[in-house]
């Protein structure tokens, strides 16, 4: 493999091609050119399917490939033209049904995955990353993968070459966009060591700021772009969540003395709350930032280091609160903190980490044990209510526990338990309902009533029959 070069400066060109100085201006140009070939191809065979499908009045499926070809080739104004035409078509003459393009994408991705690997085999892998992002944005799925080559990066949670797979395994690093050197890394960490100048990366939505090393912060920017965006799938078109107007802070600590200097520099809470691995603090502000540090210490003071894995569940937990929270404020009552329905506040939080992301994607587990540190585990919510079914709290009265009340081990294992039924048992009768209830509370518009106008009409005796035999068929996986 010959080694990169550090890029310094870059000049972005047409399509946003960095050129990189491992070629020759002519060599540039060469690749410069197939890759426009490339993506011309490309949005040329999409906008011939997409004509093909208006003809037949498959107006929305054709209005998605004017979109691709639309996006592969901005400058091409018949394509911005086919994709508002066919959006209005949709609405006036749609014919249901939709073809399978599979085919015809691959041929897209063929075209793009050879622009790519041109410009990997000439060292500019910001060009090649760029190349198959897009491909991956346009065309998702399998096939594409495949075609492109990718393998499953499991610490950044992404799909990527393997060369990109092995300078990364080697400690490379893409800051600002080019990849740098393991050296290189090591003096960016050691300058972002400190709460004076710490890193801080981001997407559109969170922005990580910690002192911890790049690798770290950015491990934990991917987890949490990804469980971000299963959250919102998994409740779209059902609770209206709305993004905030501004990043959503996520302060990542390496020690408890940390945790704590941070906390008090940037809330006007005590420390009081800081003994977990993460935490969420509930605020009528917008942007009320997540907490998380690989020290946790417990309710007696003593501090537990643990490792990346540990972090996932508390962090996904804290992470849920602050979408489900922040994603409302939009019609939240301002003036107050939720006071009512606290189970189900936490039900839902502690329910959605119980999805594992992986190489084929999110998959809803159900394990006996959850590992904390290296020689310890935490019992799995499912687990303890599918062994303790005959002693759980009866649903009516569950459901009226006060916050003040809601803080043993056990009642967040029910909370979680019957979040989890609620939204999926039952072939989801009562989801609708659960949904339109985590809605008002997390609006903080709820009072003590709101579990029962929310499941009005519904028996309740039958309710609790069905939720004990959901918990008693429970697979628990060893």
């Amino acid at each position: 493999m010959r080694r990169l070069r550090r890029v310094v400066a870059l000049a972005a060109l047409v399509v946003g091609v960095l050129l990189s100085p491992a070629v020759g201006n002519e060599g540039f140009e060469s690749l410069r050119l197939r890759e426009v070939e490339a993506r011309g191809k490309a949005a040329a065979a999409c906008a011939e399917h997409a004509a093909d499908l208006g003809q037949r009045h498959l107006y929305v499926q054709a209005a998605d490939e004017w979109r691709r070809a639309r996006a592969l080739r901005p400058d091409v104004a018949a394509y911005a033209d086919g994709f508002d035409a066919a959006i209005h078509r949709a609405q006036l003459d749609e014919t249901v049904g939709r073809d399978d393009l599979t085919t015809h994408h691959a041929a897209c991705v063929t075209a793009l995955a050879g622009a790519a690997e041109a410009y990997e085999a000439a060292d500019m892998l910001e060009a090649s990353d760029r190349l198959i992002g897009i491909a991956q944005t346009l065309f998702p799925g399998d096939d594409t993968r495949r075609r492109l080559g990718l393998v499953y990066y499991a610490p950044y949670a992404k799909w990527a070459r393997p060369r990109q797979a092995r300078l990364l395994d080697d400690g490379w690093e893409i800051v600002g966009g080019s990849w740098i050197d393991p050296d290189h890394v090591a003096e960016l960490n050691a300058q972002h060591a400190t709460w004076d100048d710490p890193w801080v990366v981001g997407d559109n939505v969170h922005e990580i700021r910690t002192t911890q090393p790049l690798r770290t912060a950015l491990r934990v920017l991917a987890h949490v772009r990804e469980y971000r965006r299963m959250f919102l799938q998994h409740f779209g078109g059902e609770w209206e969540l709305v993004a905030p107007g501004g990043k959503l802070p996520v302060i990542v600590t390496g020690t408890q003395a940390e945790l704590r200097e941070r906390m008090k520099a940037l809330t006007k809470a005590g420390d009081g709350s800081a003994y977990a691995a993460a935490f969420y603090l509930q605020s009528t502000r917008p942007l009320a930032p997540v907490f998380v540090t690989f020290e946790p210490a417990g309710a007696e003071g003593k501090a537990t280091k643990i490792g990346f894995d540990a972090l996932l569940w508390p962090l996904k937990h804290e992470i849920g609160h602050q979408i489900a929270f922040e994603y409302s404020k939009h019609a939240a009552d301002r003036t107050r903190l939720v006071h009512d329905q606290f189970w189900c506040v936490e039900g839902v939080a502690n329910f959605m980490p119980y999805y594992v992301l992986g190489e084929g994607g999110w998959r809803l587990t159900h394990p006996d044990k959850i590992p904390f540190t290296e020689h310890s585990y935490l019992k799995g919510a499912f687990s303890w209510c599918h062994e303790n079914a005959g002693a759980l709290v009866p649903i009516e009265r569950f459901v009226t526990v006060r916050p003040d009340e809601f803080r043993t081990v056990a009642q967040y294992h029910q909370a979680t338990t019957l979040a989890y039924f609620l939204l999926e048992g039952a072939d989801r009768r009562y989801r609708q309902r659960f949904i339109g209830m985590l809605q008002t509370v997390h609006r903080a518009k709820e009072s003590a009533t709101t579990w029962r106008e929310a499941f009005r009409g519904v028996d309740a005796k039958t309710l609790q029959a069905e939720f004990d035999a959901f918990v008693r068929g429970l697979d628990i996986e060893e």
